[in-house]
């Protein structure tokens, strides 16, 4: 495992893109962010979604469209124990995040919005969803 205060990022790898933060650590740092999300315009109920108000993420959820901004599948926590605390939210509101009784890491998202973190999503246009060609098998 990391150090306590070393950054986690988990790439689900089905979603290609070659632009996104340069500098993450940076961000973390200089402003605060318990979580970076990489995101881009969609509709499609196969992705993860985020809800932004004012630039920065107040909801997440799993295979529902509650806004414009899917998920890209790159998910970077300021710190391990943020990325802890985020699990833990999940496992206690398995009820509300769960999607076919299974736990996804975007709705962790909402456990780092929950312990007083904020969250952004810095948009990327440039992005290949590989991952969709195994929804149609």
């Amino acid at each position: 495992m990391v150090s306590p205060d070393e950054p986690i990022i988990i790439d689900l790898a089905d979603i290609l893109f070659s632009e996104g933060p340069q500098h993450p650590r940076a961000l973390f740092e200089s402003d605060g962010y318990g979580a970076i999300v990489p995101s881009f315009s969609s509709d499609e109920s196969c992705f993860s979604y985020l809800k932004i108000t004012a630039g920065l993420v107040i909801e997440a959820r799993e295979k529902q469209v509650i806004s414009s901004h899917a998920s890209a599948g790159v998910y970077m926590f300021a710190t391990s124990g943020i990325f802890l605390t985020a699990a833990a939210h999940s496992i206690a509101h398995r009820d509300s995040l769960a999607v076919n009784n299974n736990l996804f890491i975007c709705p962790m998202i909402n456990g780092v919005i929950a312990a007083g973190h904020t969250v952004i999503a810095p948009n990327i246009t440039d992005y290949h969803p590989i991952g969709k060609i195994f929804h149609s098998l």
